[in-house]
């Protein structure tokens, strides 16, 4: 199902799935506390299973910390299987529109209004506790803030204190069962 269906970012593979660093990773960490860390909790609930130990994810704490994927891809659904840290956290999606505009989607927890003007959409995000799943519609959300049609991704920014295990494009909305063994949320094999 990968080929042109699914594209994975993290984990790139499903052979990083398990051990990873931030070369096998097409990304930049920036900032004072951007590591991989092992995950417990997630272990216990994911398809890879865990043995006992953690799988890998990558933690960004405190509001200098980010890290950036890049890619071109025209898949309209992005992914997250995300964990807030009790603080705030903004996901920037810089895309572009099928005229050829650039524009921005931001989500974030501190924010309560959405916001629009040209080139920029400022959207309220809420997480719950723990491990959250989102889909992102990218044709949706760039059609009800600009009117215009999704085309292209090129960047993807997540800023603040969490946790990142999965990120992902994918064609359509695909159920866990569905996916690769390395990208599924829930369930054992």
């Amino acid at each position: 199902m990968l080929g042109s269906s699914i594209l994975p970012l993290l984990p790139p593979t499903a052979q990083a799935a398990e051990d990873y660093d931030f070369d096998q990773i097409d990304c930049v960490p920036t900032g004072p506390e951007v590591n991989v860390v092992d995950d417990y909790e997630l272990a216990v609930n994911s398809s890879l299973g865990g043995g006992g130990n953690g799988l890998p994810v990558v933690e960004l704490m405190g509001t200098k910390s980010k890290i950036s994927f890049f890619t071109n891809t025209d898949l309209p659904h992005l992914v997250m299987h995300i964990k807030t840290m009790s603080r705030f956290v903004i996901i920037s999606i810089s895309l572009r529109d099928e005229q050829g505009k650039q524009r921005v989607l931001e989500m974030s927890n501190a924010k309560s209004t959405v916001i629009v003007d040209k080139s920029v959409c400022s959207l309220p995000l809420e997480l719950g506790e723990g491990w959250q799943y989102l889909n992102i519609d990218l044709e949706r959300l760039v059609f009800n803030a600009f009117g215009t049609h999704f085309a292209q991704c090129s960047e993807i920014t997540v800023h603040g204190s969490c946790r990142l295990s999965k990120l992902f494009f994918q064609r359509q909305e695909y159920s866990d069962v569905e996916l690769p063994p390395f990208l599924r949320v829930v369930g054992k094999e």
